[in-house]
C-alpha cells in the first residue's frame, strides 16, 4: 500500500504546530498562558485551540486555579488516544519497540533478539512484521498512526530515509529502508541513526536539564555520538556528525570493525573489554574472575569484569581503567572541540559501574583545557530511563509538533 497519510494535513499552519506543541509541553494548561507563552493574540489562540477541539487533537479538562475566582481558565490536554506514536530502535543484537499515544504515554514496549547474520531485506521483514504484531495487538488502525520513527546503528540519510552504511560494517549499504516501510504501512516513516534520536528525545521531552549544547555518547554494541549545539542538532555534509568510535587514539593499534587501525571502538567496547581481559587470562594472569567463570573463560562478561573491578581486583581493575584512559581521550577532544555544557553517557559499562561512571568523568576532567570554564555537567543515562525508551519515538514528534527533523 503507498504512503497516503493525511493526518500531518490536518494541521493548516505553523501557528497549529506552535499550539499543540504548547499544550504538549504545559498541560493542564489555558488559552491565556498559551497566549502569553507563544505572544499570540488571546483571540488568535482562542480561533486556533477550537478548531484543534474540533478535529480531535485537544481537549477541555476542567478549570484550573486561579486567582480570578469568577473566571477560572479552562485547562486544556491533547487528546491523548486520539492518535499513536510508533518508534523502533535497532542495535546489532536486538530490536525494540515501543508505542506511546499523542500525549507521549508509553502503552507498549516490547524488546526481541536479532539473529546474528541479517541483511537489508531480512532487517525489513523483522521490522515489518514487528511493527504489525504490535498494531495487532493494541488494535490500532493505520489512520490513527502519526508514524513510525526507525533508529538505526551507523550512517544513515535521514531525508531519503537509506541505511548507507549498518553499524559501520558493510553489512547493509544504500538500503532504501523508509520507501521499502512506506509500501507496507500508509503512515510516515522517519529513520535516522539511533543515537540521534536519543539525544533528540532529550531535547524533547526532558525538561530537567540544559541539552542546548549537549554531547549524548552511546556506548551499547559500538560508540556513537550525537551533538546538538544552540538547540540545533548537527549532522555534517555527510551525516556523519558524531561518530567518535572511529576516532584514533592509538596509532597502529587495534584493527577495528571499520577497518582502521586504533579506533576507540577497539578499545572501548563491552566486547573489546572482555577479549582484553581474557586474553591477559590465557596468559596466566590471576584474577578473582576465574570464580565467576569456573575456569571456562568463554563465559566471562562484561558485568562480571566490573563487578570484580568495583571489588578492587587488580586485572579488573588494569582492564577497565585502561577502558576508561582511552574514552576520555576521546570524550576530552570532542569536548574541547564542539564546548557543550551537557555531556550524556550511556551504555553497557556506566549500566553496570557507577564507579566506571565517576572513572571516566574524572579522567575526562583532567584532560579538559579548563575544566573550571567548560563546566560540563556529565549525565548518566540507563537504558530503562525515559528519555532512552522513547528515543526513536522523538523523531515522529519532531516531524509532527515542529515540522522539522
Amino acid at each position: 500500500m503507498p504512503y497516503h497519510s493525511n493526518v500531518g494535513s490536518l494541521l493548516k499552519d505553523i501557528h497549529e504546530r506552535k499550539i499543540l506543541d504548547c499544550i504538549r509541553r504545559g498541560a493542564p494548561i489555558s488559552r491565556t498562558e498559551i497566549s502569553r507563552i507563544e505572544h499570540m493574540s488571546k483571540s488568535t489562540v482562542t480561533r486556533i485551540v477550537d478548531t484543534l477541539i474540533s478535529d480531535g487533537f485537544v481537549l477541555e479538562t476542567g478549570q484550573l486555579e486561579s486567582k480570578d475566582s469568577k473566571r477560572k481558565p479552562i485547562a486544556l490536554h491533547l487528546n491523548a488516544n486520539r492518535f499513536w506514536c510508533i518508534g523502533v530502535n535497532i542495535s546489532r543484537r536486538s530490536l525494540h519497540i515501543v508505542i506511546s499515544n499523542f500525549a507521549a504515554e508509553l502503552c507498549y514496549n516490547q524488546r526481541l533478539q536479532l539473529t546474528e547474520n541479517y541483511d537489508g531485506e531480512i532487517l525489513l521483514q523483522t521490522v515489518t512484521d514487528t511493527i504489525q504484531k504490535a498494531m495487532e495487538e493494541m488494535e490500532i488502525e493505520e489512520d490513527h498512526v502519526l508514524g513510525a520513527g526507525i533508529g538505526v546503528p551507523g550512517l544513515v540519510d535521514n531525508e531519503k530515509g537509506i541505511i548507507v552504511n549498518y553499524a559501520s560494517e558493510s553489512r547493509i549499504t544504500n538500503f532504501p529502508l523508509k520507501e521499502r516501510l512506506e509500501h507496507t504501512f500508509a503512515f510516515p516513516i522517519h529513520v535516522d541513526n539511533d543515537v540521534n534520536t536519543l539525544v533528540l528525545s532529550e531535547q524533547l521531552f526532558n525538561g530537567n536539564e540544559d541539552t542546548s549544547n549537549c554531547l549524548f555518547v552511546n556506548g551499547w554494541d559500538g560508540v556513537g555520538s550525537s551533538v546538538i549545539i544552540n538547540g540545533i542538532l548537527l549532522r555534517g555534509a555527510t551525516n556523519s556528525v558524531g561518530e567518535i568510535g572511529h576516532m584514533i587514539v592509538e596509532p597502529s593499534g587495534r584493527k577495528c570493525t571499520c577497518g582502521k587501525d586504533g579506533c576507540v571502538e577497539a578499545y572501548c567496547t563491552a566486547e573489546a573489554l572482555c577479549e582484553s581481559t581474557r586474553e591477559s587470562i590465557r596468559r596466566g594472569r590471576k584474577t578473582s574472575l576465574n570464580d565467576c567463570a569456573n575456569g571456562h573463560i568463554k563465559s566471562i562478561t562484561c558485568a562480571d569484569i566490573l563487578r570484580c573491578y568495583e571489588q578492587g581486583d587488580q586485572l579488573c581493575t588494569e582492564q577497565v581503567q585502561n577502558v576508561a584512559r582511552y574514552l576520555s581521550i576521546c570524550l576530552s577532544n570532542t569536548i574541547n572541540l564542539l564546548n557543550p555544557n551537557t555531556l550524556i553517557f550511556a551504555g553497557e559499562m556506566v549500566e553496570y559501574s557507577d564507579l566506571f561512571f565517576q572513572t571516566v568523568r574524572e579522567y575526562t576532567n583532567e584532560l579538559l583545557i579548563s575544566p573550571s570554564d567548560q563546566s560540563v555537567t556529565f549525565i548518566r543515562r540507563s537504558i530503562n530511563d525515559k528519555y532512552y525508551v522513547y528515543g526513536s519515538i522523538s523523531l515522529v514528534y519532531a516531524a509532527f509538533f515542529m515540522n522539522r527533523m
